[in-house]
C-alpha cells in the first residue's frame, strides 16, 4: 500500500509517497493507489497538485499533476552545485582527501 501526506509542506511540495504494510490509512494521509502513476509526482521532486477524494470511505489521490510553476521557483532559490571537489582546507581535510584518493585506488 502507498499512502501520502494529505497537506503539503507548503508551496505544493510534498513528502516522499511512503510504501508499506498499513492495516489502514493514518489519520492526515491519503491512498496513492497502483494504478496511479507516480512519474509526475517524482519527476519535479514532489512538487504537485494533488485531487484527494473520498473512495468508498477513504481519502484516496485520484490525480497528480506537476506543479511546475512552484518546482521553478524552488529550483531557483536553491544554491549552486561547485564545480568539482572542493579543495581541503585544514591538514585534517587534506589527510581525509589523500585516505579517499587511496580507497578510491584499491
Amino acid at each position: 500500500m502507498k499512502i501520502i501526506q494529505q497537506i503539503s509542506g507548503g508551496g505544493c511540495s510534498y513528502p516522499p509517497i511512503q510504501e508499506g504494510n498499513f492495516d489502514n490509512v493514518p489519520e492526515g494521509c491519503a491512498l496513492w493507489p497502483d494504478e496511479l502513476p507516480t512519474e509526475a509526482f517524482y519527476a519535479h521532486n514532489g512538487f504537485a497538485h494533488l485531487d484527494i477524494r473520498d473512495v468508498d470511505g477513504v481519502l484516496t489521490v485520484v490525480s497528480c499533476e506537476h506543479a511546475v510553476a512552484e518546482w521553478e521557483a524552488w529550483k531557483a532559490g536553491q544554491p549552486e552545485e561547485p564545480e568539482g571537489p572542493e579543495e581541503p582546507q585544514s591538514d585534517v581535510d587534506r589527510m581525509a582527501a589523500a585516505y579517499r584518493a587511496g580507497v578510491m585506488e584499491a
